[in-house]
């Protein structure tokens, strides 16, 4: 399956045949300009899988998906409603009740029926939506589904402190089969991996069995979206959906192509990640921290980890500044076993500490490799063979001055 030879299509969500969307202002953003309502609707019954945040505060619509993925509607799931700006976090009672008027606003404007429709919010917490403006904008935009540039649209409406849409979508032919796999995402801060770590819709139209789809999402989730941290800050209405046709019989696809799906699902989902990291709030440098030589591939991670949210490194980071003592001070306290006489950081391909001291690389050689937009930290443990990796970001005076008041 390495000569796997995906095509880059456009549409993000409605690249796959069967799958219209939308994007509208229906007012909860104050420009009449942004989009803040994202409307998804299939053309047939789906199977959806999702993982949600594990934020004990989550969000009623993060816990209405929850209850609807237990209890899927025999006709399958039709539309997924989204809006931007308002939460609907930390609004007790009444937050449940408006997220269930939302999931029949849209099975009413559709012809639907309301367990059909799943609801994602994204925004300030505390706020109840308006519901008026939800009503308004679910009525536009059942108007307005189309396939292909509906899913720019919808990708503009999910954004928050975004400066741009994130979008991805492939098409792949395996052993006589053709299918598209497609997503958009929305975060730019409250960014830290956990599963989900913000908002993500995938589709595809290959048919699939809904336990089989579920399984290959948390994996992918695991090594895409949980890989991130922005700002150590795990999210309330952090939600992945996929959506696909049922298989019939609930069959899972023949090997080639069930490989072919898990690879472009998670080429999709890192995609979607690192476009995340990228237009990070304040975010100049995006850094993957690489740790080989681990006793096992948790301690991997807990280092790299560490790392990635120690604000110190953060900080030097942003200025390309290659204080690698704070790297070795993290390891030291992230709870991962470590052999500091056989411990190896490396900036790029330049040796920044081995044998116990300072590697062989100079100053002007760490500073080069760490100011770029892009690079890998590598720090070996020395201690076996297990490797994990996290992609961090440096943390700049824009990240603060993004957060000081309410986004």
């Amino acid at each position: 399956m390495s000569t796997l030879r995906p095509t880059e299509v456009p549409h993000g969500v409605t690249a796959a045949g069967g799958y219209r969307a939308t994007g509208v202002h229906c007012g909860i953003k104050s420009s009449p300009e942004a989009l803040d309502l994202a409307l998804m609707v299939t053309d047939r019954g789906c199977n959806a899988a999702g993982v949600f945040t594990v934020n004990r505060a989550c969000a009623a619509p993060v816990r209405y998906g929850r209850q609807r993925l237990q209890a899927p509607p025999a006709d399958g799931f039709r539309a997924i409603v989204v809006n931007s700006g308002v939460a609907n976090a930390a609004t007790g009672a009444r937050g449940e009740a408006d997220t269930a008027a939302t999931a029949r606003m849209v099975a009413d404007a559709l012809g639907l029926l309301p367990e059909q429709v799943l609801v994602c919010s994204t925004g300030v917490i505390g706020r109840f939506l308006p519901m008026d403006c939800i009503a308004r904008g679910i009525e536009e935009a059942s108007r307005s589904l189309e396939a292909g540039p509906g899913g720019d649209r919808a990708a503009n409406a999910i954004m928050t402190t975004d400066t741009r849409p994130k979008q991805t979508a492939y098409r792949v032919s395996v052993d006589g089969v053709t299918f598209t796999l497609g997503g958009m995402a929305k975060g730019a801060g409250m960014i830290e991996p956990n599963m989900a770590t913000m908002l993500g819709f995938l589709t595809t139209d290959l048919p699939l069995p809904a336990e089989w789809m579920q399984t290959q999402l948390r994996w992918a989730v695991d090594q895409s979206f949980n890989c991130i941290t922005i700002d150590h800050d795990t999210s309330t209405n952090d939600t992945v959906l996929l959506l696909a046709p049922p298989s019939e019989g609930d069959r899972t696809p023949a090997d080639s192509v069930a490989e072919a799906f898990q690879m472009l699902l998670l080429r999709v989902c890192t995609d979607l990640a690192l476009a995340i990291m990228e237009d990070g709030e304040g975010v100049h440098s995006v850094v993957k921290v690489m740790v080989t030589g681990a006793e096992s591939p948790a301690d991997a991670r807990l280092a790299a980890r560490r790392i990635a949210n120690s604000p110190l490194i953060k900080c030097s980071w942003n200025t390309g500044d290659p204080n690698w003592g704070r790297i070795i001070a993290a390891v030291g306290n992230s709870g991962a076993a470590f052999n500091i006489d056989k411990l190896v950081v490396r900036y790029g391909d330049q040796i920044a500490f081995e044998r116990g001291c300072a590697g062989s690389a100079t100053r002007a050689d760490l500073v080069k490799a760490g100011r770029q937009p892009r690079w890998t930290l590598h720090v070996d443990l020395g201690v076996g063979d297990a490797e994990g990796y996290i992609y961090g970001c440096d943390l700049s005076k824009e990240y603060v001055q993004i957060n000081i008041g309410e986004s």
